[in-house]
C-alpha cells in the first residue's frame, strides 16, 4: 500500500472504531495516512497500515495536549493537519485549546461557548424546543451527593435516565455505571439516581419518558457544514442494533442506511440557524404513538460507527479536505447509497432482526465491514478482528 504525500495529514484523538473509520475514509478518498493520538495504542488503530501511533497517558491535561501536538507538527514538517475528536472530551480538548495549536492545525468545530449550549443536554433540549424540534418530555434532575431523594415526575413511566454533562460524568467510575439507565418504576429510580449522584457527579441528570420500541426505531442522522455554516452533506441511516453492554450502551453496531430528505432538510436548517460547522450528528427515535421523530442529542462530532457515511455515498473525510484545505464550493449530498455497515458480524444481525421487511432491506444492501478493508489484512489484525467478533457474540447473548 503506498500513500502519497498531499499537504495535509489528519490528526485523530482517540484509537477507536470511530477513528479507524475515518482514516479508512481518507485514505479511500486522498491515499493518506493519518495520525491516531491517544492515551495508549488500541484495536482497531493498531496492525493497520492506515495509521500512525503517538500515546500519552496525560493527553487529556491541556498543558500536556498543546506540548504533544506540537511534537506531531514538528514530526510532519510543511504539512496542514486536521484534528478530530472521537468524543466529547477530546472535541472539548481541541476547543478549549485551539488558540495554542498553531496555524498548521485546522480546528474544524465551533467555538466553545456553542459547544456547551449543545453539548449540554439540558441547555441542548431548550434549543430543541425553542426551534420547535421534537424532543421527548424531559425532567432535570440535580444531583445531591448526600442525599436520598424520591421524585416525583411529571410523566409516567418507564424512563430513562442520562448525564446532562457527559464529560463531567467521564471522570467518575462506579459500581454498576452505564451511559444510560432505563428505570421501570420509582425505587428503580431512586436507586439509580443515588447511586449516581454518590459517585460524586454534581451535574444534573437527564430523565425522560421512554419512548417505546427496539433497537430498530432508532435513527441517526449525520451532517457536514461547511466553514460558512451551511449544510453541504448529509446521510441517514436505520439503526438494525445497538450494543447493549453496559458502559457501551447505546453505540450503534450496525446501521442500515435510509433516505428521508423532508427530515434531514429539517434538520439542516436547524444546525444552519446555530450556525454549525464541521461534522455532527443526531440521535433520533421514531416514537411510534405519534410518529415524529423525537430528537435525542446532538454530538458535535462524527459517531462511533460513522463509516455508512461513506458507504452511503458521503465521505466526510472528502468534505473536510475540500472545504478547509482546497477552499471549493461543496454541492448538497444527500446520501442514498443502500448499504448496512455493521461492527458485529452477520450472524448477530440475521439472529436478532425479525422484522421480514428489514431482513429483506438487509439483504438487498451491500454489506460492510468498516474495520476490514482490503488492503488492510495482515495475520495480527485478523485475530483482534475475530476476537471482537466472538465478544459481541457473548455480549448479545448477555445482554441483549
Amino acid at each position: 500500500m503506498i500513500f502519497k504525500q498531499q499537504g495535509f495529514i489528519p490528526v485523530l484523538l482517540g484509537g477507536d472504531i470511530s477513528n479507524y473509520s475515518l482514516a479508512r475514509s481518507f485514505y479511500e478518498a486522498y491515499r493518506t495516512k493519518s495520525v491516531i493520538a491517544g492515551k495508549h495504542p488500541i484495536y482497531p488503530t493498531i496492525h493497520t497500515r492506515l495509521t500512525e501511533g503517538y500515546y500519552d497517558k496525560n493527553i487529556e491535561d491541556s498543558k500536556t495536549f498543546a506540548q504533544f501536538m506540537q511534537k506531531i507538527d514538528k514530526n510532519y514538517p510543511g504539512q496542514k493537519k486536521i484534528i478530530l475528536g472521537n468524543n466529547d472530551n477530546y472535541v472539548r480538548l481541541i476547543i478549549e485549546n485551539r488558540k495554542k495549536l498553531g496555524e498548521n492545525f485546522i480546528v474544524p468545530y465551533i467555538g466553545e461557548d456553542l459547544f456547551n449550549r449543545l453539548v449540554i443536554k439540558e441547555n441542548f433540549y431548550e434549543v430543541c424546543e425553542e426551534a420547535g424540534l421534537d424532543i421527548p418530555k424531559t425532567f432535570i434532575f440535580k444531583c445531591h451527593p448526600s442525599a436520598r431523594t424520591a421524585v416525583s415526575l411529571p410523566f409516567a413511566f418507564p424512563v430513562f435516565i442520562k448525564p446532562s454533562d457527559t464529560v463531567s460524568y467521564a471522570r467518575h467510575i462506579f459500581a454498576g455505571k452505564k451511559k444510560g439507565y432505563k428505570a421501570e418504576n420509582n425505587t428503580e429510580l431512586t436507586l439509580i439516581l443515588n447511586k449516581i449522584c454518590r459517585s460524586g457527579y454534581t451535574g444534573n441528570l437527564i430523565i425522560q419518558e421512554y419512548i417505546p420500541g427496539d433497537d430498530t426505531q432508532m435513527h441517526v442522522i449525520t451532517c457536514y457544514s461547511n466553514r460558512k455554516g451551511k449544510v453541504k452533506g448529509i446521510s441517514m441511516g436505520r439503526i438494525l442494533l445497538q450494543d447493549h453492554s453496559p458502559l457501551l450502551v447505546g453505540n450503534y453496531n450496525a446501521i442500515l442506511s435510509e433516505y428521508n430528505p423532508q427530515l434531514c432538510e429539517r434538520l439542516a436548517r436547524f444546525l444552519e440557524h446555530l450556525g454549525c460547522v464541521g461534522i455532527t450528528h443526531f440521535d433520533v427515535k421514531l416514537d411510534p404513538r405519534d410518529g415524529k421523530y423525537k430528537v435525542l442529542e446532538l454530538n458535535i462530532r462524527q459517531g462511533r460507527n460513522n463509516y455508512y457515511t461513506t458507504a452511503s455515498g458521503l465521505n466526510l473525510a472528502r468534505c473536510l479536505v475540500e472545504d478547509y484545505l482546497y477552499n471549493k464550493e461543496l454541492p448538497l449530498t444527500i446520501a442514498r447509497k443502500p448499504c448496512v455497515c455493521a461492527i458485529v458480524p452477520k450472524y448477530v444481525v440475521n439472529k436478532y432482526i425479525k422484522d421480514p421487511r428489514l431482513r429483506a432491506k438487509v439483504k438487498k444492501s451491500a454489506w460492510i465491514r468498516p474495520l476490514l478493508m482490503k488492503g488492510d489484512y495482515n495475520l495480527s489484525r485478523l485475530k483482534l478482528h475475530l476476537i471482537n467478533d466472538l465478544k459481541q457474540i457473548i455480549n448479545y447473548s448477555r445482554y441483549y
